[in-house]
């Protein structure tokens, strides 16, 4: 019986930890690849569409303001939705822009400027985005979740432990 608890137990973090990459998952490709695409754009009109792409997503999901903190009197500065969705709706402002007439150098510039904006620095850059941002803005739900799936999951390796014990003697 205590085997068959302890399973039992462990299931809801196990639940919670597929729900969790499902929706980073969904982010990376609704959002987070558009953020890549636009700052590799070749050309200032292909990071207009993948800008616009991004910009459309968010506002469908609601990711347009709030915090992803789990405790709101914790907030800090990258958690601020609000900060990362602005700085997309100026990024695609300062594209739009960009004149026709601009010289090449003057469009590599932009799209420079945009790449640093958009991605994390580093060898293996990223999209910089708030963390947290692909379950935003069921952050605390999902928090309080974490800590009932882990608080069972420890028990039911409690369980197995004793399961493991009876079954050696």
């Amino acid at each position: 019986m205590p085997l068959l608890a302890g399973i039992l137990l462990l299931l809801p973090l196990t639940f919670w930890g597929c729900i969790r990459s499902i929706a980073s998952f969904d982010f990376n490709q609704r959002i987070g690849g558009h953020i890549e695409r636009a700052a590799s754009a070749g050309t200032v009109g292909t990071a207009i569409m993948e800008l616009e792409t991004v910009l459309k997503v968010a506002k469908e999901k609601k990711l347009t303001e709030g915090s992803t903190a789990v405790f709101s009197a914790f907030a800090t500065p990258d958690e601020d939705v609000g900060f990362w969705y602005e700085n997309l709706e100026d990024s695609l402002g300062r594209l739009k822009a960009v004149p026709i007439s601009a010289t090449p150098s003057e469009r590599a510039v932009v799209l420079l400027a945009l790449r640093g904006t958009l991605l994390t620095g580093g060898e293996d850059p990223e999209p910089r985005v708030p963390p947290g941002i692909s379950i935003h803005p069921r952050n605390s739900p999902f928090g309080a979740g974490l800590a009932i799936c882990g608080v069972l999951a420890l028990l039911g390796l409690c369980l197995l432990t004793v399961a493991w014990d009876d079954r050696k003697n």
